[in-house]
């Protein structure tokens, strides 16, 4: 449940950052970079990549047509490798319709976070996984390298 109200929160997050961005006539401010995966033997490039930072939390997305993928981290997140319980929430939505799958075991590492530049990067290898999903689990190997927007709150 902890992770389903995280991800809720990181979706919220973006969108709330994006129409106040828009509010200032601002909507290319919410960052921008590179997120790529191999999901079930499938690589995928996704585009309009974006990035905020708001309210403690750091929230990387990637779209691609009907396929999502959000990275919520705490905002201040150190280089290292993050497991078990220490796992950000991670959601994969592979299409319209389809609730987001939450990344339930694997690992995030983050080989480079500069809170100057606002930019973070490193590479994911997790499972993703939701119970009513006919599909079963999924298995994501991806990088990331996004500057994001801070947006001071």
């Amino acid at each position: 449940m902890k992770k389903l109200s995280t991800a809720f929160l990181a979706v919220s997050l973006m969108v709330f950052v994006s129409c106040e961005n828009d509010k200032n006539n601002d909507v290319n401010n919410v960052g921008s970079g590179s997120i790529t995966a191999k999901i079930d033997g499938t690589q995928i490039e996704f585009g309009n990549v974006s990035g905020a930072k708001a309210l403690g939390l750091l929230t990387l997305k990637g779209d691609k047509g009907d396929v999502r993928i959000v990275m919520l981290f705490k905002d201040d997140i150190k280089e290292g490798t993050y497991s078990g319980d220490d796992l950000p929430n991670m959601t994969y939505t592979p299409d319209k319709g389809v609730t987001g799958l939450l990344a339930m075991s694997g690992s995030v590492t983050i080989t480079k976070h500069n809170e100057t530049s606002n930019v973070v990067e490193g590479t994911f290898d997790v499972v993703f996984s939701n119970y009513g999903y006919e599909g079963g689990d999924v298995v994501a190997k991806g990088s990331f390298k996004v500057e994001y927007a801070d947006a001071g709150i």
